[in-house]
């Protein structure tokens, strides 16, 4: 069975249930209170087994290789083919004599054939007659003409996001039962949490463009409501207003970006641009590149990358389960799977080289700043920014599947260390890791899956993140080879990593290992004023303190089933997802999923030293978190100027507020005037006219037909004294 005939289920099902839920939520529970939320789990649960059997028909449908012959595949790209490709490229922005281009592309042209046959013979199974599956619908269409049809396309990196996603979303789904029991508006957050499933998976699988920037929207609309679900509190507010409007303005890229392609390829059909993209754009590197630059406008903003970052810290105002969501399964990581996507044309261009260098600027940057914050789950949302940067490393690397790869391990383990921050805070009733009172001696299986999910983000071997981490930095190797620009960017993302494993045990040492303590930062004088980075006031803090619903618990304690369960899947997938890329398994991973018509699996001699460097800084991170926090051997004390630097965020979100969000906001003055006292003045004068006229005219349809009759007779009356008098004047006129 073809899946694209049923995997549209896999998207409509949590549609379905945010109807359900929205409409009859409360109705529903009359059967019990969890009735909705068991019903939204049920139906993840439904989709996750769709999108199972879908990936397991991808993958049986797929090509499998020969390792071996794979390598005099690799070895004849590099050597002969895209030696002339660039040759071609370079011959035709010179504008070469014609005979020149035909004897380069007729070399190019037996390159393909040789590379086709070397292909054949590398593989073991050829693909099946409908691989990578696809179906498309007339929509939008008039008088025959093609509109925008409506269709999937599924091949291997969709059937991977498709099952990812809905796996993820499912264990978020069934960790919100029990962790938002309590909360007002119980079965709108289970409508909610649907819809936003929903968009991410019926993008994923999407095969125009058109559509892939339609669920783009709906994500967007669902992560502004979700932000916000605690709408009593001022932070929230500002939090989702926040993130729509950052978002929203990245957007903008997209759109124009859309609007490019089309007009170049006349089509925005993905499996069409990918075929087109090297022949249409071999000779206009400037509009792949102009392009592709508007593509990551977009990716930026919804992935939060510098400096369009500033909107995914606050967004922590949102639900833990909301906070797992956009950091593992949704919202950002559509950026990232826009920019794979549209990476044929990428290539074309020269926009990878700033793509990297952006996603090792924010790396870093966010790295830095994630030892100054005490708040889990801020912790956390720096951790996101910064693996989000090493995978637009990935990409501008030219290591698309070290990229994606990274995009699913992530998944896995972000996923679960926020899960995790959920049970901690559920557990311990605070979200400061400094008040959280030895929970390793508390709350067992929350501890050890974070210590799980912790090592996977340190890159510490054999779990998820040491394999797609280390995949990237060897991508990242090899561009620098032949550009020395990258390789300032390998230093850069050598220090991420090693702030990185410093973070992370941070945060496990002191919430886990020590005694609850005074935060650092309550006292300082930073912190005793208003809230600038939200643009809140004292009084606006003040006025939240009421909606905190969090209470410190004496003794904490461990979460129940719904939770622990959710995290062991999600600890269990943190190790067996990396090891299938590892090659451990054969690179299993990189076999079923690649760019272009053959997987590139490097050799083990080429990453063993790669897997030496990583693990050695990963281990340096670790000991020294383990002596700064853990120990009392050094006592180091950062200048409190530098501390609240880090804290304020390099003050980039004042900035914004400052010289952009209030002076606009000032603006809207005198624009409000007008809407109030002219526009509505103007509506409200046509509205007293209409009543006052109705109120004249109620009186004279009073029923009564004596008063009927009278008036017609003084009517008729009237007009006969008119027409008389206007006789009269016409004939004094004649005289």
């Amino acid at each position: 069975m073809n899946p694209a005939q049923y995997v549209w289920l896999i998207a409509f099902l949590p549609a379905l249930s945010f109807l359900v839920n929205i409409l009859f939520g409360h109705q529903l529970n009359r059967y019990g209170k969890r009735t909705g939320a068991y019903m939204s789990v049920a139906v993840m649960a439904v989709a996750t087994l769709l999108a199972t059997g879908a990936l397991i028909q991808t993958q049986r449908a797929a090509p499998t290789w020969d390792k071996a012959a794979l390598k005099d595949v690799i070895h004849f790209e590099e050597e002969t083919l895209f030696p002339l490709e660039a040759q071609l490229r370079s011959a035709t922005l010179q504008g070469a004599m014609q005979n020149r281009l035909d004897e380069i592309k007729a070399e190019l042209h037996h390159a393909e054939d040789e590379l086709h046959h070397l292909e054949e013979l590398a593989q073991i199974r050829h693909p099946a007659e409908n691989f990578p599956f696809k179906s498309e619908q007339p929509w939008l269409s008039m008088k025959g003409q093609e509109g925008i049809p409506i269709g999937v396309y599924i091949d291997p990196f969709a059937a991977m996001m498709l099952f990812m996603v809905s796996l993820v979303c499912l264990l978020i789904h069934l960790f919100s039962v029990e962790y938002m029991t309590g909360e007002d508006r119980y079965p709108t957050f289970f409508a909610y949490i649907s819809l936003f499933s929903s968009a991410m998976l019926a993008m994923v699988m999407s095969r125009n463009l058109f559509h892939v920037l339609f669920f783009w929207e709906v994500m967007g609309v669902m992560s502004y409501l979700l932000i916000g679900f605690f709408y009593k509190k001022i932070s929230a507010q500002q939090a989702m207003k926040k993130a729509f409007l950052v978002t929203k303005l990245a957007d903008i890229g997209l759109l124009v970006g859309l609007f490019w392609i089309y007009k170049v390829f006349g089509t925005l059909d993905i499996p069409r641009l990918t075929e087109l993209a090297p022949q249409v754009l071999i000779a206009t590197p400037g509009i792949a590149t102009a392009i592709g630059l508007l593509l990551f406008i977009a990716a930026i903003g919804k992935s939060a990358q510098f400096p369009l970052h500033v909107w995914l810290l606050d967004a922590m105002e949102g639900p833990t389960p909301v906070s797992a969501m956009i950091h593992a399964a949704t919202m950002v990581a559509a950026g990232v799977y826009l920019m794979a996507r549209a990476y044929p044309i990428l290539e074309q261009g020269n926009s990878l080289g700033f793509i990297a260098a952006i996603g090792a600027i924010t790396a870093l940057f966010a790295a830095l700043l994630a030892p100054a914050f005490t708040d889990i789950k801020k912790i956390l949302a720096w951790s996101t920014v910064s693996q989000l940067g090493f995978m637009f490393i990935g990409l501008g690397a030219f290591g698309w599947i070290a990229a994606v790869f990274h995009l699913v391990t992530h998944a896995f383990f972000k996923a679960l260390l926020f899960l995790c921050s959920g049970s901690m805070i559920h557990g311990s009733g605070t979200q400061d890791i400094f008040k959280m009172d030895n929970l390793a001696k508390y709350m067992p299986s929350t501890r050890w899956t974070f210590i799980i999910g912790g090592l996977s983000l340190a890159g510490v071997v054999p779990f998820a993140g040491f394999w797609s981490k280390d995949e990237i930095l060897l991508s990242l190797k090899h561009a620098a080879s032949d550009n020395a620009g990258y390789g300032v960017l390998l230093l850069m993302a050598y220090a991420a990593s090693f702030l990185t494993a410093l973070y992370i045990t941070r945060a496990y040492i002191i919430a886990f290992e020590k005694p609850s303590e005074a935060s650092p930062w309550d006292e300082a004088a930073w912190n005793q004023a208003d809230f600038a980075e939200l643009n809140m006031t004292k009084a606006d803090l003040e006025a939240d303190a009421k909606h905190d619903h969090l209470h410190l618990h004496d003794p904490p304690h461990e979460s129940g089933w719904h939770i622990t369960a959710s995290l062991w899947t999600l600890a269990g997938g943190s190790v067996i997802i990396g090891l299938l890329g590892s090659p451990l398994f054969g690179n299993a991973f990189q076999s079923f999923i690649y760019k272009g018509s053959a997987p590139h699996i490097e050799t083990i001699a080429a990453q063993i030293p790669g897997f030496i460097i990583g693990t050695a800084i990963a281990f340096a991170g670790i000991t020294t978190a383990y002596i700064l926090y853990m120990t009392n051997m050094v006592n180091i004390t950062m200048p409190k100027q530098i501390t609240q630097l880090l804290h304020k965020r390099f003050y980039i979100d004042e900035l914004y507020y400052k010289f952009m969000v209030n002076p606009l906001t000032k603006l809207t003055t005198p624009t409000a005037w007008v809407d109030r006292r002219l526009l509505d003045g103007a509506i409200d004068f046509i509205a007293w006219g209409a009543g006052f006229t109705g109120n004249i005219l109620k009186r004279v349809q009073t029923g009564r037909l004596d008063l009927y009759a009278w008036t017609i007779a003084a009517a008729a009356l009237a007009l006969l004294l008119g027409f008389a008098g206007f006789s009269l004047a016409g004939m004094g006129g004649g005289h």
